[in-house]
C-alpha cells in the first residue's frame, strides 16, 4: 500500500468505528483490533503518528493564518477533507493520541515506539513553506515509500490489478 493511503484508510476505519456508540451499539460489544506482524503495525502506527502531528501542525498554521489556505478546484476537488490531504478526520491526532493510550476499544497490536515530531518543532522546520500546497509537496517527499507484505503475500498494485475493474476507455 503507497504510504500517503495508509493513515487515510485506516482513519476511515477508525472514524466508522467511533461512530457505533452514537449509533445504538452498547458500550463493551464491540471492538476493532488493528492486527499483523509486529513490524507491519509498528511500521503503520509510526506513519499515523507522523501524519497526525503533519495534521495539527498544518491545522495550527491555517488557523493562525501564517500560511495560504489550499485552493479550490478541480485540482483539489477530492483531495481529502477540507481539500486537503493531510486532513484525515475531524480531530484525528486526539483520536489516534486516545487509541494508543489504551482508552479506546480500537487497538493496534504491537506497541508504539517512535517517539511523535512535536507540532511546534514541525511548524519551525516548515517555516520556509508559506503555501497549502507547499506544504503538501513537503510531506509527500517524506512519504514516496510504500508498505508491502513480504512473500508469499502478493504486493499491494497486485492485489488492486486483482480485485478492482480496469478503467473504462
Amino acid at each position: 500500500m503507497p504510504r500517503p493511503l495508509i493513515t487515510e484508510t485506516v482513519a476511515i476505519w477508525i472514524d466508522e468505528a467511533l461512530a457505533l456508540p452514537a449509533a445504538g451499539m452498547p458500550p463493551g460489544v464491540f471492538s476493532l483490533i488493528f492486527d499483523g506482524t509486529l513490524d507491519y503495525v509498528q511500521y503503520i502506527i509510526n506513519v499515523m503518528k507522523y501524519d497526525a502531528v503533519w495534521q495539527e501542525a498544518l491545522e495550527s498554521c491555517l488557523q493562525r493564518q501564517s500560511i495560504a489556505p489550499p485552493m479550490l478546484g478541480p485540482d483539489n476537488c477530492a483531495a481529502g477533507h477540507r481539500g486537503s490531504p493531510l486532513h484525515f478526520s475531524e480531530d484525528f491526532p486526539r483520536k489516534l493520541a486516545t487509541i494508543l493510550a489504551g482508552d479506546s476499544f480500537i487497538r493496534f497490536s504491537g506497541v508504539a515506539s517512535l517517539e511523535p515530531v512535536s507540532r511546534s518543532r514541525l511548524v519551525d522546520e516548515n517555516r520556509a513553506c508559506t503555501t497549502h500546497d507547499a506544504w503538501i509537496r513537503k510531506w509527500k517527499l517524506m512519504s514516496l515509500t510504500s508498505l508491502d507484505p513480504v512473500e508469499p503475500w502478493p504486493s499491494w498494485e497486485h492485489i488492486q490489478r486483482q480485485y478492482t475493474m480496469p478503467p473504462l476507455v
